[in-house]
């Protein structure tokens, strides 16, 4: 079987398009570079507006972006905190807004499907949803640590900070699924959403935290920590294939299994009863509504 699709990778800055290239059993995919800075929730607007004007169907949605424990606070154009805002609040944004406007527009072709046309029933096969899949990690067991200082006003820890966003992430993909059974007779059943642990990969996101995080205990052997770590680092890292393989689960795997669940290695984990909570995933999304500008759109009431 060959696959065709095309891809819209958003960057903050252009990329090299070159460099992407087909899986096997793939045909070569139309690359649309679009840039995003998640840094700005005007940005996010934007991309999300002429997105929607497109017209186009949105079959998968992968927020992976993310930064990791920046050694001081940092803030953004919006006046969040950084890894609140780009690992969390953009992508519910973007994700919110993406997906009112593809069940929307489903229902509209459903409603006309249902019409007469010289007496005989339009009918059309089963309509093909959004799979939703957000970024999580082990670390948002830790996450509830910051829970009562999401923005971290009160005090700024680099790691507790990255964890409460991927606790963010994962009750975002709960509370997405929840809605979107909420309103299955209205706007279907057929989208589904997933939060993943990609595994600690070695890319420059873990390696970069772990020197600096060794730096900092022991600034007097910087050099010699980094040097070791970059050998031991190959040894004890997913590699970004494994990684990648993961994903292919959280993107491809059938609803049935996967939709409103925590992966792990490829597999269902139980993710934290923090994470869980039906109650404190629902004040989270009205939360990240107020703090994004926007009413919950009714289909995803």
């Amino acid at each position: 079987m060959t696959w065709r699709f095309d891809e819209i990778p958003a960057w903050r800055f252009g990329p090299e398009l070159s460099r992407v290239q087909p899986l096997p059993g793939c045909a070569a995919p139309k690359v649309e570079y679009r840039q995003l800075d998640l840094g700005s929730l005007a940005s996010v607007r934007k991309f999300a507006r002429d997105f929607n004007r497109s017209g186009r169907p949105l079959d998968l949605l992968v927020c992976n972006a993310g930064i990791m424990s920046p050694p001081k606070r940092l803030v953004t154009s919006d006046g969040l905190e950084m890894q609140f805002q780009v690992n969390f609040l953009s992508h519910f944004l973007l994700s919110h807004e993406l997906l009112a406007e593809q069940r929307q527009r489903r229902r509209r072709t459903q409603q006309r499907a249902r019409g007469q046309v010289r007496g005989r029933a339009l009918s059309e096969g089963p309509p093909s949803g959004t799979r939703l899949v957000l970024l999580s990690s082990l670390t948002h067991y830790a996450g509830p640590v910051q829970w009562e200082d999401k923005q971290s006003l009160r005090s700024y820890s680099p790691f507790t900070s990255y964890a409460f966003s991927k606790l963010a992430n994962t009750m975002s993909a709960f509370e997405f699924q929840r809605r979107f059974a909420r309103n299955a007779a209205r706007y279907g059943d057929c989208d589904s959403a997933v939060s993943v642990h990609p595994g600690i990969v070695n890319t420059a996101l873990a390696t970069g935290f772990f020197e600096q995080t060794g730096g900092t205990a022991l600034p007097w052997a910087a050099a010699a920590a980094q040097a070791a770590m970059q050998r031991l680092f190959p040894l004890v890292l997913r590699r970004p294939e494994a990684s990648a393989e993961d994903m292919m689960v959280a993107c491809h795997a059938p609803a049935s299994r996967v939709a409103g669940r925590y992966l792990s290695n490829g597999r269902v984990w139980l993710a934290s009863g923090f994470a869980r909570d039906e109650r404190r995933c629902r004040d989270l999304w009205e939360h990240a509504c107020s703090l994004a500008g926007i009413e919950t759109h009714e289909s995803l009431a």
